[in-house]
């Protein structure tokens, strides 16, 4: 049953909502995440072993960031919760907290300051993965000099081809981030963005864009097929791939953090079973590694490097080689500025 027959099927039951909590402990734990890959990693490697361990059924829900949002506010006003643990980037635990998401106990979930990153556990968000968007090319079309950084995704003449760059809402400021970068702002000036100076970049590459991903999935196949030849692309599409024999290599010069975090539903009658999920997630950094493997992200886990081999290791973006590459985004300023950056890079990107 998808999400929205699921949210029909409550709200035709009136007991289902805030307070009902003995009814509301016999619905499963509804998981969301962005789907694909990444949700069945999570299932193979989470939510399994804590059904079993504590016969709690996890629910997962596949959703982008946008539609997450909108669902849950309608849930909201409807009074009517459906989804119980949702991901969140840093500017959403700034933007989204008051409204849609619970503060965060830290003291229920005591793990979190054992064997874990520091600040996993944050007042609005308990961290889940850390990734990267990184400038990645196919192999077989630059066999001589390769590209390194945005100036040379910019460098047709040198690096000729079609591109491929993401369209989600969520990663517009990483838009204006490359396109700063590729007109020569230093790393360490980037914020505040200047929009008007990113936005005439982007026109110059704009023709050149052959793939607008709205997927992970789409930018995999965009430079696995040869629609593309480069492009921005989550590490954690790129590193299977390379795995699974895709003749693609990747930088982390000049790639953009991605963190993410897992957030409690406001007003959820589940919250007790979140906690729990949560306190189960961060145990066991043998399947953290092996999530890990999967899916080409970091984990909160600190003892995951022992279970990696050295090039699972070099690959992974908490290893300080490549972190000390990446650009720190400002959430605060992206949070106070999320909707005009959407609304002017959808205006570009629709001419």
């Amino acid at each position: 049953m998808n999400g929205s027959l699921r949210l029909a099927a409550i709200v035709a039951a009136p007991l289902m909502v805030f307070g009902a909590g003995s009814l509301a402990q016999q619905r499963p734990l509804v998981v969301v995440t962005s789907g694909g890959t990444f949700e069945r990693a999570l299932e193979r490697h989470f939510y399994q072993p804590f059904t079993i361990r504590t016969a709690i059924r996890i629910a997962p829900v596949g959703a982008s960031l946008g539609s997450q949002w909108a669902r849950l506010a309608a849930m909201r006003q409807a009074r009517i919760i459906e989804w119980d643990v949702v991901t969140a980037f840093p500017e959403d635990l700034i933007s989204r907290y008051q409204e849609l998401l619970e503060p965060i106990e830290c003291a229920r979930i005591p793990v979190a300051k054992e064997i874990q990153l520091p600040n996993t556990c944050t007042p609005h968000g308990v961290l889940r993965s850390i990734g990267a968007g990184v400038l990645t090319w196919n192999t077989t079309h630059f066999k001589g000099k390769e590209p390194k950084n945005w100036s040379d995704f910019w460098d047709l003449k040198t690096f000729p081809g079609p591109r491929t760059l993401p369209s989600t809402p969520s990663a517009h400021p990483w838009l204006l981030i490359v396109a700063l970068l590729a007109d020569g702002v230093p790393q360490k000036e980037l914020f505040p963005l200047d929009v008007e100076r990113a936005l005439r970049k982007l026109e110059e590459i704009k023709p050149h864009v052959s793939v607008w991903w709205s997927t992970g999935e789409q930018s995999q196949a965009a430079l696995r097929d040869g629609d593309a030849v480069m492009g921005l692309l989550w590490v954690s599409r790129v590193v299977p791939s390379i795995a699974q024999g895709v003749p693609l290599r990747l930088s982390y010069e000049q790639s953009i953090q991605n963190i993410t975090y897992w957030g409690i539903v406001r007003d959820t009658p589940n919250r007790d079973a979140a906690y729990r999920f949560l306190e189960f997630f961060l145990h066991n950094p043998k399947e953290h590694a092996a999530f890990t493997e999967d899916v080409g992200v970091a984990t909160p886990s600190a003892a995951v490097r022992e279970y990696l081999s050295e090039a699972e290791w070099g690959s992974m973006p908490t290893n300080p080689e490549n972190w000390s590459k990446t650009i720190e985004l400002d959430a605060k300023w992206i949070a106070d500025n999320q909707e005009m950056i959407s609304r002017r890079v959808m205006d570009l990107l629709s001419k």
